[in-house]
């Protein structure tokens, strides 16, 4: 930002989001968040509803893309690795978790699908935790580092 402010924390964002959608969120998960993260929020059917503005500083996609496209629909990963991650998130999902848990998937090379640039990153996704309404799970919150590694090799 100019004047050397400083951006604002994604935690600020994220607790706008949840006041907004009415849930509460796990009460480990702010302590698990660093300013370096990615995170980004979903229904628990995988429709986005949150990214962190850090995000969109190293990816390219636009917030139409980001917002209105599943996580395995604008991008790619080895099918192991999708395997695992969905596996992880079903898991989740079903046993209604209230605590913030480490993901367990090894880092991995992620790839963007149908943006301008096709920007590719190495991933390492941290922890995954959720947000209640009336007890039940209602968002699936995702704690994710990338560092880039540049275009998408020409085919």
């Amino acid at each position: 930002m100019m004047d050397g402010a400083s951006e604002p924390s994604a935690k600020i964002f994220l607790w706008k989001l949840f006041k907004r959608i009415n849930c509460a969120p796990a009460d480990d998960l702010f302590d698990k968040i660093s300013d370096e993260d990615i995170i980004e929020v979903y229904f628990t059917d995988h429709t986005p509803i949150f990214r962190s503005i850090k995000f969109y500083r190293e990816t390219s996609y636009t917030v139409d893309e980001a917002l209105c496209s599943t996580w395995y629909d604008f991008s790619k990963r080895s099918l192991i690795i999708t395997l695992k991650v969905m596996r992880k998130v079903l898991t989740f999902i079903k046993k209604n978790h209230h605590l913030t848990m480490p993901y367990n998937v090894p880092g991995h090379v992620i790839e963007e699908v149908g943006t301008e640039f096709q920007l590719r990153h190495w991933m390492q996704m941290k922890y995954i935790s959720g947000a209640h309404k009336n007890g039940k799970l209602a968002a699936v919150i995702s704690i994710s580092s990338i560092d880039p590694l540049g275009r998408k090799a020409a085919h």
